[in-house]
């Protein structure tokens, strides 16, 4: 009776906040900027990198100052309202898909143990960069730079070797986990610009459905893969506090240096767990509350810091209000997003079932998200290539609840039209599911098959392609 008496009262206080469909798949989604937008911002950003390690040569303590008081503060409050422009514009991103576009990737597939560790990897190597930050990188240009110029040709030499984002942005990146911790529930969505193709090359990836991305990852059928975020969530606040409390290790020695580390990590995590297990709060609203207590821990130490930094750099005395002005601005952004995670919490819950007529599989979906995601996670095999709906890989048979899903629309409709599919099949990446339906897999790609064969400019490839991804 409590859980739906505060169901209804967090669904009043959140529907103002939160988008018609949240849910929404990349066929739903159009781009925030044209493809030369997105390069030439990409392009500015390289520049500012550049920028950064000429600085850091030419005036070290300008260069530190600047990277650590600017920069990186900014970071966070980006993930919070829009992460999808930082992940379109990353310098390290950019370098990791400069291989693939060119044609110089391996295109290789990150072996499996690599893929089940690679969360662990890239949250080690943050917790390593906060910890050094005092004893080396605040103030070490030189260690600075070795650091920027490691990440730089890691991302690229993981765009060499294995595919898509999974030589780095997916998987080892140290900025991964705290994008996907802040990123939850955005203000903004912006589409993923990098990929025209998806290669599959990571689980739940953020890209492909962020507003859904943390609850797949906390519904993944993976305990390994659910408690490695669960640990990285309930440590985040400790160590950011830790961060900004701490003394220097040469004044206080190591020893009390990594105590304090473990012992701040040590309570946040317990009080995590206890929240879990000792409340009725489900899963997600205490990862949204050590999330949210993470990010308010960390403006309301850095403001001060920002302000130092724009002081410095602008050799000026930028006006003390700019603190609080700050922090107010971070405490809205967060309260805007928390209100959009809850509704999007109790919008994820809403499915809706559906039936696969060829492999007898009963599954849900959520309502308002693209059949083709839902498909994927019950395990049944089906082949896609864009997501988009321009490629027609992913064609299924609507057998009943036809009401229940959208209609055709945009490139999905040219696409079947193309295809001379159009009025027989979907295409499960662009069809939003509102009902309860039956499906047939096996049956669209038939359609597709019989479609290729008679079609008298298609390539023959083209349907020996098709029959295999039928068997």
């Amino acid at each position: 009776m409590r859980a739906s008496m505060s169901d209804s009262i967090t669904r009043r206080l959140s529907a103002q906040f939160i988008a018609k469909n949240p849910f929404a798949g990349l066929a739903q989604r159009s781009s925030l900027l044209p493809r030369w937008g997105w390069i030439a911002l990409r392009l500015l950003l390289l520049g500012f990198t550049a920028a950064m390690i000429w600085l850091l040569l030419s005036q070290p303590s300008l260069g530190v100052a600047v990277f650590w008081l600017i920069a990186i503060p900014g970071l966070p409050l980006l993930f919070l309202v829009a992460p999808g422009v930082w992940r379109n514009v990353c310098p390290m991103a950019t370098l990791n898909q400069l291989p693939a576009q060119l044609g110089l990737s391996a295109r290789l597939r990150l072996p499996n143990a690599l893929k089940r560790n690679a969360y662990l990897v890239a949250v080690g190597l943050f917790m390593a960069l906060i910890f050094l930050r005092h004893p080396l990188l605040n103030y070490d240009p030189g260690a600075l730079l070795l650091l920027l110029s490691a990440a730089l040709v890691s991302a690229f030499l993981g765009g060499v070797l294995f595919q898509g984002k999974s030589g780095w942005c997916g998987t080892f990146c140290p900025l991964s986990p705290i994008e996907r911790a802040y990123g939850q529930s955005p203000a903004f969505v912006v589409a993923n610009s990098h990929c025209s193709l998806c290669n599959n090359c990571q689980k739940n990836c953020y890209d492909i459905n962020p507003n859904a991305a943390i609850f797949k990852d906390l519904e993944d059928d993976s305990a390994w893969y659910v408690e490695n975020r669960k640990l990285f969530f309930g440590a985040l606040p400790g160590l950011i506090y830790w961060f900004f409390t701490t003394a220097d290790p040469g004044q206080i020695g190591y020893g009390a240096y990594l105590a304090g580390l473990a012992q701040s990590v040590l309570v946040t995590l317990g009080l995590f767990y206890a929240a879990i297990y000792l409340t009725r709060l489900r899963l997600f609203h205490v990862v949204q509350l050590f999330t949210v207590s993470a990010i308010l821990i960390f403006y309301w130490f850095a403001a001060p810091s920002v302000q130092a930094g724009l002081s410095e750099l602008f050799a000026a005395n930028i006006p003390r209000w700019t603190v609080p002005a700050l922090q107010v601005f971070v405490v809205l952004a967060v309260a805007l997003t928390w209100m959009r995670g809850l509704g999007h919490e109790l919008a994820y819950r809403q499915r809706v079932p559906v039936t696969d007529q060829s492999t007898g599989s009963s599954f849900s979906v959520v309502r308002g998200q693209p059949l083709l995601e839902a498909i994927e996670s019950a395990g049944i095999s089906i082949r896609h290539m864009c997501r988009r709906g321009q490629c027609g890989s992913d064609p299924i048979v609507i057998v009943t609840g036809e009401e229940n899903v959208d209609t055709a629309t945009g490139d999905e409709r040219q696409t079947l039209r193309r295809l001379g599919l159009e009025g027989q099949v979907r295409l499960a990446c662009s069809c939003i599911v509102n009902g309860p339906i039956t499906i047939d897999t096996a049956a669209g790609k038939l359609a597709k098959i019989d479609a290729l064969r008679q079609s008298g400019f298609v390539c023959p490839n083209a349907v020996e392609n098709a029959e295999r991804s039928s068997d």
